[in-house]
């Protein structure tokens, strides 16, 4: 089993035709360059454009404009260069590093006291044996893989979007996963 799967991290390289300049173009048309003050529970019209972030030189950091606050939402880094007559537009998508670190320490947690129930199920075996085992403690267990899960599939769900308006944007040819 990969676990690169299991991780709210993904690699991609686009190949295409297009110049680096013409990628960089298309990427800053479709990236506001401030984020957009919105009012809750007031009429919004939408978003300009659908990504809001940075180019520099030939490196962007953007993330994808949304309605609600969706807390996997990628941020997408890129570099954008030549390869043997090719474009290459390498990115690297991930949640925010404040969401990342919180998730961690919420599973650290939850994987410490699940330890702690395995260990003193394993010393008190006899006790475990004779029925003294209660249903409450597979909580921990139960709240750790719904946790990892939910960060997983939420994340593939909103890259997955991500990496096709990337694609059909700068006209891909091939893509690697990595």
């Amino acid at each position: 089993m990969n676990l690169k799967k299991l991780l709210p991290i993904e690699y991609c390289t686009f190949t295409t035709h297009l110049s680096p300049q013409e990628v960089l173009k298309r990427i800053d048309e479709n990236t506001l360059s401030y984020v957009p003050v919105r009012i809750p529970f007031f009429y919004e019209p939408p978003f300009e454009k659908p990504y809001r972030g940075k180019i520099t030189g030939d490196t962007f950091t953007i993330k994808r404009n949304v309605e609600i606050r969706i807390t996997y939402l990628p941020v997408i880094t890129g570099h954008v260069f030549s390869d043997s007559g090719k474009t290459k537009v390498e990115i690297k998508m991930r949640p925010q590093t404040n969401v990342l670190l919180s998730t961690a320490l919420i599973l650290s947690i939850l994987g410490l006291i699940s330890l702690r129930i395995i260990s003193s199920a394993v010393y008190n075996i006899n006790d475990l044996l004779q029925f003294s085992f209660l249903p409450d403690q597979l909580l921990p267990f139960g709240a750790f893989v719904a946790i990892a899960l939910w960060a997983t599939i939420e994340f593939r769900f909103q890259s997955k979007k991500s990496k096709a308006f990337l694609q059909k944007l700068v006209e891909d040819e091939d893509v690697e996963l990595f």
